[in-house]
């Protein structure tokens, strides 16, 4: 039943039902105004759910379609077209982001009605399989944004130039290292509002989120008191950001709590990426990268002194990097993982993902599957437990490896990098930055041919591993078992009608 719906999502629901019954009567919209009274522009309208007829016309539409007024206006729709219903109800359609696609909400029902049967066994089918993984509004939200951020290569050039625009306003200069006092007076000075880092802690369901805005007579920003300074920093760049861009539809904790639209989803975005390039101008940041990619040995040691030039946040680094160098130096095969462990088990959870190039992909241990151990995205977990027993756990672990495939041969240059969990749990992530490696990443990267440099070879999960030793394996190949076993069955399928 229809419980949860939008205005605009009832005059869709209208107009699906005027429709169907107009077809089934086998009228047209000429036949069908002669017979209401209504004129066929308005009725035309009506069918591609843009108009909501008042009482008297929805009375003469129904006497035309010989059927009762309530069966006219209620939402119950018919067993074809309850897949749609089904959609609307959920709100996921009116929440993913058409208009970027070019896409009116009503336009794509038009389309659905239009082929109702074999759109909507389609449609259907979404449900069953969202159903079946849990998939939520928020996972639909998530995963339209990823595919959002891959189509830009994850570079946002208008926030580049916002972010130019706040820092001559406020005389912040590239070559500076935003301070915490620096931003929180200009929050404060420009937009009256105040900080206060004590406040989270007093309440017991709150003393694990980063931050929390609350507006009202004496707007402030609750920070956690357990975050860095650079996490601070961090947080109130996002703040700026919502400020300066005068973003009205937003999210006022850290983390989502609630299911929110995909504009707050991108939105959050926005602002997240306009802290990072406040922290980190990308003229210079990419000055020094170019400095550093010129060494012939990868240097972990000097790949931190550059982080800690521009943050001592090793994540937002990390993701800074990916916003610049696909559009810079045209380096776009590449990934971006952020995985989650807590020591006390094997379980590794992904919890960010861009894949620019496509091609790999951490998507299947979402089903369950065991993710390959043999990439450096989970051997740093490891390494960094190993390094935490004898006390010498830096607060961020880098590592790099060479990853061939296993079948394809295909190769990726991959820089990890492993550091505690948010405050109040007593976990690691984990964040790797994955590079096709082609002629473009080694003209690029002087060190691609160290030595030094582990060469893996690696799959994408267990369950379709060919490996015959691997000491990493932690399940048996069953998808692989079984995609070799249809084959033998097919292939004597096609022997046995060739006798």
């Amino acid at each position: 039943m229809i419980v949860n719906i939008s205005e605009e999502g009832i005059k869709i629901i209208l107009g699906l039902k005027v429709r169907e019954y107009r077809t089934n009567l086998g009228l047209s919209l000429t036949e069908l105004a002669k017979q209401t009274g209504l004129s066929i522009s308005y009725l035309n309208e009506i069918e591609k759910g843009k108009k909501y007829p008042k009482t008297k016309k929805l009375m003469d539409l129904a006497s035309g379609l010989g059927v009762s007024y309530d069966d006219l206006v209620g939402l119950r729709l018919s067993k074809k077209m309850e897949p749609i219903g089904t959609l609307l109800n959920s709100n996921v359609l009116e929440n993913l982001p058409l208009e970027m696609l070019g896409l009116e909400l009503n336009k794509l029902v038009e389309i659905i009605a239009s082929a109702p049967t074999k759109i909507n066994a389609f449609i259907s089918t979404l449900i069953k399989i969202s159903r079946r993984y849990n998939m939520s509004e928020e996972d639909f939200n998530l995963a339209a944004l990823r595919s959002y951020l891959e189509m830009h290569e994850n570079h946002f050039d208008s926030i580049e130039r916002d972010v130019e625009i706040f820092m001559h306003k406020h005389q912040i200069k590239v070559t500076d290292k935003v301070s915490f006092h620096q931003l929180a007076t200009i929050l404060h000075k420009d937009y009256g509002i105040l900080i206060n880092d004590d406040k989270l802690s007093h309440f017991e369901e709150l003393k694990n989120l980063r931050s929390v805005m609350v507006d009202g007579e004496r707007p402030t920003l609750y920070i956690n008191a357990d975050l860095s300074e650079s996490q601070k920093i961090f947080v109130i760049g996002r703040e700026l950001g919502y400020r300066f861009l005068d973003i009205q539809e937003r999210e006022y904790t850290y983390s989502s709590i609630e299911t929110g639209s995909f504009e707050q989803v991108l939105n959050n975005h926005k602002v997240t990426y306009f802290s990072g390039a406040l922290i980190m101008n990308r003229e210079s940041l990419m000055q020094d990268l170019e400095a550093f990619a010129q060494n012939e040995r990868w240097n972990p040691e000097a790949f931190t002194k550059l982080m800690n030039q521009y943050t001592y946040s090793s994540e937002t680094f990390m993701h800074r990097l990916t916003t610049l160098i696909p559009t810079y130096w045209g380096i776009n095969n590449l990934f971006y993982l952020r995985f989650y462990h807590n020591p006390e088990n094997k379980q590794y959870s992904v919890t960010k993902e861009l894949h620019f190039s496509r091609h790999h992909t951490a998507h299947a241990i979402e089903n369950g599957e065991h993710y390959c151990r043999r990439w450096s995205s989970i051997r740093i977990f490891d390494e960094y437990q190993e390094l935490k027993d004898k006390g010498q756990a830096p607060d961020a672990h880098f590592m790099v490896q060479r990853s061939q495939y296993q079948d394809s041969g295909e190769e990726y240059f991959v820089i990890s990098l492993v550091r505690p969990s948010s405050v109040g749990e007593d976990a690691e992530v984990s964040v790797s930055i994955g590079f096709t490696f082609n002629d473009v990443f080694r003209e690029r990267f002087n060190f691609w041919d160290d030595q030094n440099i582990p060469i893996y070879t690696v799959n994408e999960t267990c369950e379709r591993c060919s490996m015959k030793t691997c000491k990493e394996r932690a399940s048996k190949p069953i998808v692989l078992e079984k995609a070799i076993a249809k084959a033998k069955i097919i292939g004597q399928l096609s022997a046995l009608k060739n006798i």
